[in-house]
């Protein structure tokens, strides 16, 4: 799904779409789940949900809802969109979703008014790929910043990978895997403003 509506450049209404996985069984445990399925299908972007806090805002555990291993959510992120409120829930299913349901749901987002942003307080991670045996991906920061990018195998314990100065082009950061690891979890983090 990420690649459909990268290469259509969004949404019907040109919004970028972003598809995240909840891995409901906690990172670095053997169930197979969410991170296997993220590695099959290229999904890009996994947030640890072990405590069920993230999935129990949408589905009730009381009606059985949640409790598969394919629950979807269409949020609306988009700023002053005609169609939506802010992070209104636009869609949800509990287990195969209608497929013409779910785009019809990301379609009906609708581009709001034009906003000046100040530059991300975060920094973004993009398009992580493998090229060989080596594993990168682009780290973009406000102008002027330093970062640290830093792994983990368990998503508890993190160590400094690379330090970084944030300039007008994206950074690429490369790890040589190779068969040492078959997760790794990456995080950018920003610092200070660098003189």
């Amino acid at each position: 799904m990420n690649q459909y509506y990268r290469d259509r450049g969004g949404n019907a209404n040109g919004i970028p779409v972003v598809l995240v996985g909840l891995e409901k069984d906690g990172f670095g445990e053997p169930s197979g789940g969410t991170l296997t399925f993220a590695e099959r299908t290229g999904l890009e972007l996994v947030v640890d949900d072990s405590d069920h806090e993230v999935l129990h805002q949408f589905f009730s555990p009381q009606r059985g809802e949640g409790a598969s291993n394919s629950d979807f959510v269409v949020l609306n992120g988009v700023a002053k969109s005609p169609s939506h409120e802010r992070w209104e829930i636009v869609y949800t299913k509990s287990f195969r979703p209608s497929v013409s349901e779910l785009r019809n749901a990301i379609d009906s987002i609708e581009a709001g008014a034009p906003v000046d942003l100040p530059p991300p307080a975060a920094p973004l991670l993009s398009d992580p790929q493998w090229r060989g045996d080596r594993f990168e991906f682009w780290v973009k920061g406000a102008t002027g910043y330093s970062g640290r990018v830093e792994s983990s195998s368990d998503g508890r314990t993190w160590t400094l990978f690379s330090e970084i100065e944030f300039g007008n082009e994206p950074v690429l950061i490369t790890d040589p895997l190779g068969d040492s690891v078959s997760h790794r979890l990456f995080r950018v983090t920003i610092g200070d403003a660098v003189p």
